[in-house]
């Protein structure tokens, strides 16, 4: 029995698939995991307000179930709350390790169109890029991105919230 040694080319990634998958994820689920993270917790859910304690019919005070309930509905929403913070921190962070170099400028454009949410059209101005020059850069960025993305995955352990984005061909 010997090793066998492993090639990157061997791991067979569908680039194109790759980069269609991220995209989606970016423009269409982080945003909510982004804003998720950010929110103070508003939930703040009291029992009614009723002098005697007492609803309805009967002399039973219904107020401990009502209050237990708001609790666990605390608590679940919380732990969403902790989960989009893994998970934006996630993201930003493998967003960082991409490189932002004057060639490849990849950082800067995952960062201004995914997080900052600036247009398109801005930043290819403000990098002096062709929308045609710039949609490639754009690619590119986003595969590297998938790359990076999965060791954050891990770390944060957001697996929950963001899908494995490189996809076999």
């Amino acid at each position: 029995m010997g090793v066998k040694i492993v090639s990157l080319a061997d791991l067979n990634f569908d680039k194109e698939k790759t980069i269609s998958k991220t995209k989606n994820f970016l423009e269409n689920d982080f945003p909510d995991i982004m804003n998720y993270s950010g929110l103070p917790v508003t939930y703040l859910s009291s029992p009614i307000l009723d002098p005697t304690g007492v609803h309805g019919g009967g002399n039973v005070n219904h107020q401990p179930d009502q209050f237990l309930k708001a609790i666990e509905q605390q608590d679940k929403y919380d732990a969403i709350v902790k989960d989009c913070e893994n998970a934006t921190r996630a993201v930003v962070e493998a967003m960082n390790s991409c490189p932002d170099t004057e060639r490849d400028p990849y950082r800067k454009i995952l960062i201004r169109r995914y997080v900052k949410n600036d247009f398109t059209q801005w930043i290819y101005n403000d990098m002096n890029y062709s929308p045609r020059t710039y949609g490639r850069k754009r690619d590119e960025a986003l595969y590297i991105f998938a790359q990076h993305l999965e060791r954050y995955r891990k770390k944060y352990n957001a697996g929950r919230l963001i899908p494995v984005l490189m996809v076999h061909g």
